[in-house]
């Protein structure tokens, strides 16, 4: 027979599954998980998604992720330090942690995707409007760095289209990367070497 658990249960369990990669099951471990928690310990666990909701935002400039405040840039793109005159163009944020821990210096620019034309994302969805009105000031050089899979050669084939004609260098991260595997797993040297013997696309 069935059984029903209470409605406060399932609505979490329900909740847990709309994460990425996290099925019933798992789901269900999770509140089983939380409900031998004390309930000091999961008051701190929604306090600090509360504070995750409540403080962090997009950069206006790069689209990172950053808790500066509304509309406040991100440390990244306030950093006199890094070297100004190239934007690293990726797809998610998730991606820019990855390029950063391999020792890059520039900019960044989040999309905020990839093109699917089979999932109804197209260029259009991406923020290439955003990325062109930096390509002013000194910029001499845009680095593609995306998936080596379809939906990250089509994005560097459309995007090269679109910064075409600017004077800019346009480069993309070299064939260290496996194809059809992702940045944010690829380890801190093979992605060091990928970005030093990037080439112009």
């Amino acid at each position: 027979m069935f059984m029903r658990l209470p409605i406060s249960i399932q609505n979490l369990i329900n909740e847990f599954t709309r994460f990425p990669g996290i099925g019933p099951k798992t789901s269900e471990r999770l509140v089983f998980w939380l409900l031998r928690r004390s309930k000091l310990q999961v008051r701190i666990f929604v306090q600090a998604l509360l504070t995750f909701s409540d403080e962090i935002h997009a950069c206006p400039v790069c689209f990172n992720f950053t808790n500066n405040g509304d509309n406040a840039i991100c440390a990244l793109c306030a950093d006199p330090k890094r070297d100004h005159s190239s934007i690293c163009v990726l797809a998610e944020c998730l991606d820019l942690i990855a390029i950063e821990s391999a020792g890059y210096n520039g900019l960044y620019h989040v999309l905020g995707g990839t093109v699917n034309p089979l999932k109804g994302e197209m260029l259009s969805h991406l923020r290439i409007k955003e990325l062109i009105a930096r390509l002013t000031g000194g910029i001499t050089e845009v680095i593609l760095a995306f998936d080596p899979n379809h939906e990250g050669e089509m994005t560097s084939h459309y995007l090269k289209q679109e910064l075409k004609g600017f004077g800019i260098k346009i480069t993309r991260l070299a064939r260290g990367l496996p194809q059809g595997g992702d940045l944010d797993y690829a380890d801190e040297v093979t992605l060091a070497e990928a970005l030093k013997g990037r080439r112009e696309v």
